[in-house]
């Protein structure tokens, strides 16, 4: 029986195990590219009549169908649900807590108090942090969830807290609301309407008929460089805002049945989002 010689015996453990200067290791499995850390963002959004920006209490010189002279003092809407969007998919948006932000929802507030339920402040970008990525769109649900839209308002927190944009708990918040007046007041308040239940001043009984929140997508948007634009002057621009059927409330008050909502609820695209001229960017 032939013995090997130690030098060739501790050869072949070097083949066997591997040596920092010869065979080498399987490669490992890639490991995915970690996010860096968050990015702050600050999402613009303005609103505009048509080329006019919004300014609270000036006149804009033709709206609607026929043309008239409309002069806005309330121009408010909740969101929630923000998203940005890149290659892959969605990416939520952290909202920053502050008045106008909390649990999800930011109020975007235009009006500077020159109406009759106002405030001085204004918020006219949603803030908060996303991954450093590159983002080709945004999304977002103009509304107040249903889980959060029937609250105490005594007990709400920012930005729910907002006596202005409230109705009474069976008809929840003002989703949208514009206020102005032409040779009369010509309002648009976009809420959950067909809420079931008998006192009108409880939370309603079962789900709205028409909840009348709408998701909208956006797409072609950069958050740091762009903004989205609310054309109130698109969604009225078939509306005669110098009448109002009788009996009905001054405008659209969310009643799919009211004729003032029939020009109006498809712009904001309830029912079909192809439809909708609310929302675009710039």
């Amino acid at each position: 029986m032939h013995r090997l010689a130690p030098s060739l015996l501790f050869s072949l453990f070097l083949a066997a195990c591997g040596d920092n200067g010869g065979a080498s290791t399987p490669d490992a499995a890639p490991q995915p590219t970690p996010d860096a850390a968050p990015k702050a963002v600050a999402i613009q959004f303005a609103v505009k009549f048509g080329a006019t920006p919004f300014a609270c209490g000036v006149a804009v010189p033709a709206m609607g169908s026929p043309a008239a002279s409309y002069t806005p003092t309330d121009a408010r809407f909740y969101v929630h649900d923000v998203e940005l969007l890149d290659a892959d998919g969605a990416v939520p948006v952290t909202l920053d807590a502050n008045a106008f932000q909390g649990n999800g929802v930011a109020l975007m507030d235009f009006e500077d108090g020159c109406g009759s339920d106002g405030t001085a402040e204004l918020h006219t970008a949603i803030t908060g942090t996303v991954p450093d990525r590159a983002y080709v769109g945004v999304r977002f649900t103009l509304g107040v969830p249903a889980d959060q839209n029937f609250v105490d308002l005594a007990s709400a927190p920012a930005p729910l807290n907002v006596t202005g944009m409230y109705w009474i708990w069976q008809f929840g918040y003002k989703f949208l609301k514009l206020d102005g007046t032409s040779t009369a007041p010509f309002f648009l308040h976009l809420g959950s309407s067909g809420c079931p239940g008998a006192n009108p001043e409880a939370p309603p009984t079962g789900p709205c008929a028409n909840p009348n929140t709408v998701t909208y997508t956006l797409t072609g948007f950069d958050p740091w460089e762009q903004t989205v634009v609310a054309d109130l002057g698109a969604v009225l621009a078939t509306s005669d805002l110098t009448t109002n059927t009788t009996n009905t409330a001054p405008g659209c008050m969310s009643e799919p049945d009211d004729p003032e909502c029939l020009a109006i609820l498809p712009r904001l695209g309830i029912g079909d989002i192809t439809k909708q001229t609310l929302f675009k960017v710039e």
